[in-house]
């Protein structure tokens, strides 16, 4: 089983860097290199939230501004759901890109033409309550997810 299963392909081939012995270059190339590779995997990580179709509706606030920031423009672009460029669940994505699904309660994706099939979208359907296995309290509440069919619409950028 992989180190990182969920994590995607971009990030493990970051990752997989790391493994390749620098020693044979000079001291000032092997910390540009070392320089270069965290630049990668701080970029990779920001796609990494969303490479595979693993994350949830809310977990990617947190990281706006967190772990690795991401500058913001001067000015947002606009963005437009196309309704020509689709792909079902099963079925081969054509073009690359940040994807919607049709399904109720369930976030953008980025599909890729690199994956078998596209995925099927992770819906949220409720909440189920942990208890305290010896008091039956509840002390939190844990999401409870769907996977289902769907259509996903590529996000185009307008210009």
């Amino acid at each position: 089983m992989p180190l990182f299963p969920v994590w995607g392909t971009v990030f493990r081939f970051a990752l997989s860097q790391m493994d390749y012995w620098s020693g044979w270059m000079s001291r000032a190339d092997e910390n540009r290199y070392g320089g270069y590779l965290n630049k990668c995997v701080e970029i990779a990580h920001n796609i990494v939230l969303t490479e595979g179709a693993y994350w949830d509706e809310l977990p990617l606030s947190p990281y706006m501004g967190g772990v690795v920031p991401i500058t913001k423009p001067p000015q947002w672009p606009a963005y437009r759901i196309s309704q020509s460029v689709k792909v079902e669940s099963g079925k081969k994505t054509e073009t690359s890109g940040i994807y919607v699904s049709n399904v109720p309660q369930s976030c953008a994706q980025f599909l890729s033409t690199n994956y078998a099939v596209a995925p099927v979208a992770r819906a949220l359907v409720g909440h189920q309550d942990l208890l305290e296995p010896t008091t039956g309290e509840k002390y939190d509440e844990q999401p409870i997810f769907e996977e289902r069919p769907c259509v996903w619409y590529l996000v185009e950028h307008v210009d």
